[in-house]
């Protein structure tokens, strides 16, 4: 987080984080909740985020920054390619990274590639898990939890 003055614990801080996961898990729907305004176009259609959408989210204690990417996908297309080169490059400079994983989906090769850029980096990251309706039952919430915490 950046602080702007002096140290002082009340001084109003601002911070950039990236909202990162794989298309359609849910990354527009949860900026657009934090924000609390429409930032960014919902649909189920995969692929709808084309460009990493800034939504600013203000509080007294400061101002968070959320960079709405691109989902991570296998590209097949020069497009897809600089989406998801768009995507991983917002990870320069930021200093969280919010990562939405599909609880019904946990993990694909895309998470995999996301944990090694996170680790390498050293940038603190906070997971969402999104979509918990969809399980059959709240118990398979505990393993999914667990392999997380142990990515």
């Amino acid at each position: 987080m950046t602080t702007h003055g002096n140290s002082d614990a009340q001084t109003p801080r601002c911070g950039f984080v990236a909202v990162m996961g794989r298309t359609n898990v849910g990354k527009t729907t949860l900026v657009n909740g934090i924000v609390g305004e429409k930032v960014g176009i919902v649909t189920p259609k995969p692929q709808t985020t084309r460009n990493v959408i800034r939504g600013i989210c203000t509080k007294d204690r400061g101002q968070i920054i959320f960079l709405d990417t691109p989902g991570l996908h296998k590209p097949r297309t020069k497009m897809n390619q600089q989406m998801v080169r768009l995507a991983m490059q917002s990870l320069e400079g930021v200093d969280a990274a919010l990562w939405v994983v599909d609880a019904a989906h946990p993990w694909e090769q895309e998470e995999f590639q996301l944990r090694d850029r996170l680790v390498s980096r050293g940038i603190p990251v906070v997971i969402a898990l999104n979509k918990v309706d969809l399980l059959k039952g709240k118990e398979a919430l505990l393993p999914i939890m667990r392999q997380l915490s142990e990515q």
